[in-house]
């Protein structure tokens, strides 16, 4: 072996990934995960409750449809970066023009490859390295990370929270606008709090995002998950914020198509444009078989299929309430105003990612530790009420309500 020749297993990597990607966290719902995995296979039945995902798949009558034209051969080719055009006409009549506003679906709406590919390329569109990007605390880590992979600066506004819930600090984000942020993140509803912004909080932060040259990305992956019957403004429908807001959203929860990857990004031609740049070069199409699905779907009886589901949601919601409200529960009970989430909190001086563990191996029963959601998301663990069956979600509710920590056995 000469002085040039080294085996694989002698090279000393000085450098072996990237120091921006070594310095953010692994996924937190792997950790969980895989504790419930081990459990499994040594024989304890676990039922899932932390990942926020529905218990429904896609509408049967949809799906049959779909097989009939498994065998043709457009489902194993590209299609147009952006979406069948097709489709984004379907999606703009059938599912913005009900809420109040009207979208070109040939140039301001792109079909992606689920909420966060579309969240990645409206923040790459828009933001440098080193710009300010203004993120609630508690925050849905992904966006953390794409802020990170972007070398961008986070500025955390922390939520107020009281026992009926959370809330924007409004004053806080309009603050960070006007010292220069670059992007302002809102999620409507809030994962991990359920948290909605209401009308007048959202213009005012749309108004003041206009006013200063601010971007709005308005992640609305459970707009359809409201209990509140309300109509919500939009900044779309603001001629003045509309330059300034790119939305994104998600079929994953919707219609149950978490696998199947598919959502929307929408906003101004121009900055569309842009972002088409980043979804050719990181993913090129939303996967064609998705994007067929999601047309069956949307010429289907698709608003009263959902409907039958919301009401589901409604019940599951009330039993969660009852449950937690209860005088003799650990954990303590935080409103939902929409998804299908709680945000618990509870009295202990536990770390959330130690009580969720305890909580796993005494009850079966799988939460996220709320500090996978930042600093204010300690001390508090995320309960979904839609990711299981009616059976296992009242199966799981009891062995909550009799959960005590050893802490306070």
């Amino acid at each position: 072996m000469n002085d040039h020749t080294h085996s694989s297993s002698s090279i000393e990597w000085s450098k072996p990934w990237s120091h921006r990607v070594n310095t953010i966290s692994k996924p937190p719902i792997a950790e969980i995960y895989n504790a419930a995995q081990d459990l499994e296979k040594a024989g304890r039945n676990i039922i899932r409750l932390g990942q926020a995902v529905p218990w429904f798949g896609p509408p049967d009558w949809a799906l049959e449809q779909f097989i009939d034209q498994i065998h043709e051969p457009v489902i194993h080719r590209y299609s147009p970066d952006p979406g069948f055009p097709e489709l984004r006409i379907l999606l703009s009549e059938r599912w913005f023009e009900n809420r109040g506003f009207f979208i070109d679906p040939l140039s301001e709406l792109h079909i992606t490859v689920g909420a966060s590919q579309a969240f990645m390329s409206a923040l790459t569109s828009v933001a440098d390295s080193g710009d300010i990007v203004v993120l609630s605390n508690p925050y849905y880590f992904d966006h953390l990370y794409a802020v990170q992979f972007l070398d961008c600066l986070p500025h955390f506004v922390p939520m107020r929270e009281t026992e009926n819930g959370f809330s924007y600090d409004v004053d806080g984000t309009m603050e960070a606008i006007k010292n220069g942020a670059r992007v302002v993140v809102l999620v409507h509803p809030s994962n991990p709090t359920a948290t909605v912004i209401h009308t007048p909080d959202l213009q005012r932060i749309a108004h003041s995002c206009a006013h200063h040259g601010c971007y709005i990305i308005l992640d609305e992956t459970y707009e359809r998950f409201l209990y509140e019957k309300k109509t919500h403004w939009h900044p779309w429908m603001d001629s003045k914020a509309r330059p300034w807001c790119l939305t994104i959203g998600s079929f994953s929860k919707t219609f149950g198509m978490a696998g199947w990857r598919i959502g929307y990004l929408f906003g101004p031609a121009a900055m569309l444009d842009q972002a088409l740049k980043v979804q050719d070069s990181v993913a090129i199409c939303a996967p064609v078989p998705a994007q067929l699905l999601l047309n069956f779907i949307l010429n289907g009886h698709a608003e009263e299929w959902l409907n039958i589901r919301i009401r589901e949601l409604r019940r599951r919601l009330h039993l969660a309430r009852d449950t937690f409200t209860h005088p003799e529960s650990f954990l303590q009970w935080r409103e939902v105003e929409g998804a299908f989430f709680s945000f618990l909190a509870y009295d202990s001086q536990v770390r959330s990612a130690d009580m969720a563990l305890e909580i796993l191996e005494k009850t079966g029963v799988g939460l996220v530790p709320g500090s996978s959601f930042g600093s204010m998301g300690e001390y508090h663990l995320r309960l979904s009420f839609g990711s299981s069956s009616a059976e296992e979600l009242d199966t799981a509710l009891d062995l909550l309500l009799g959960f005590m920590p050893s802490s306070l056995a």
